[in-house]
């Protein structure tokens, strides 16, 4: 992938991410990225033991502009598998422009299909969270932010 591409999909700071998050809900835990083509981004180890997987979005939006997130129907198939299989959480983190949220990402409220224009146009069948029901971490967001910016960019509100 091209480096703006990455740039433009925030790939290049899911790791910051990530480590804030851990930092947070799992202390003295460390996000271990998966290979490039696995369906969950991280798995958050302790102590050698997988205690949660974490699945890290960017959006160049605010939280407000829709009703609902949506995540691909093979990450919540995943999801729903590995928690069952290791029980551990399964958490999706999306870093808005204003907020990170939190969502359960074995717990979608509807399955819907959509046409991803970048992706050749294909229907790709997906899953819908309501936003009203993730956990948003302003706390967290500001600590995010001030990363981003001192690797210079300054997309997220702090």
């Amino acid at each position: 992938m091209q480096f703006r591409k990455a740039l433009q999909l925030g790939l290049l700071y899911e790791p910051v991410i990530a480590d804030v998050i851990c930092a947070d809900l799992w202390p003295g835990s460390s996000p271990i990225r998966w290979p490039a083509r696995s369906v969950i981004d991280f798995a958050v180890v302790r102590d050698g033991e997988i205690v949660a997987l974490l699945e890290v979005k960017r959006r160049l939006i605010t939280s407000t502009r829709y009703e609902t997130a949506i995540f691909p129907a093979t990450k919540t198939a995943a999801a729903v598998a590995v928690s069952e299989f290791l029980k551990v959480p399964v958490l999706a983190a999306v870093l808005y422009n204003e907020t990170l949220m939190l969502f359960d990402l074995t717990n979608p409220i509807a399955r819907t299909t959509i046409t991803v224009a970048d992706r050749g146009s294909s229907a790709i069948a997906h899953y819908e969270y309501a936003i009203a029901e993730a956990a948003r971490r302003d706390d967290l967001t500001a600590t995010i932010a001030e990363r981003m910016n001192n690797a210079g960019d300054n997309t997220v509100a702090a």
